[in-house]
């Protein structure tokens, strides 16, 4: 990972994302598409783009796999404890572990050196 200059920055986003996908799972009633997906999609792409993310601004490449894996754990328990009309589903845990399967692959691309791009536009934009 190269360095970054705004890395408290980009981890500050980071931790903003993951707060909705907190609220996203916590709320009541989450708000419908105006197509038709399926849920396990939507776990699918949050935590793809997570993962991703979270790669981009973590020195320790499987640190960010453990803890969203955690994360996702923590999501279901809480539903299936603290929600009046969600329950837990270890379909949803799955479907997250792929979305950090995808997430991985997507870091393996080019695409790997879009933040250190932004972060260093940023940085020039600044001087």
């Amino acid at each position: 990972m190269p360095a970054l200059t705004y890395l408290r920055f980009w981890r500050g986003l980071g931790w903003g994302m993951v707060a909705v996908v907190l609220a996203l799972c916590l709320m009541p009633a989450p708000p419908q598409p105006p197509v038709v997906t399926s849920d396990k999609a939507h776990h699918l792409i949050a935590f793809a783009g997570l993962l991703f993310w979270w790669r981009s601004v973590s020195a320790r490449w499987w640190t960010p796999h453990v803890a969203l894996l955690g994360f996702a754990i923590l999501i279901e328990i809480l539903q299936g404890t603290c929600t009046p009309n969600r329950r837990a589903e270890v379909a949803d845990v799955v479907a997250d572990g792929i979305g950090l399967l995808c997430g991985e692959a997507l870091f393996r691309t080019p695409l790997r050196h879009l933040l250190p791009w932004f972060d260093t536009q940023l940085y020039r934009l600044r001087s």
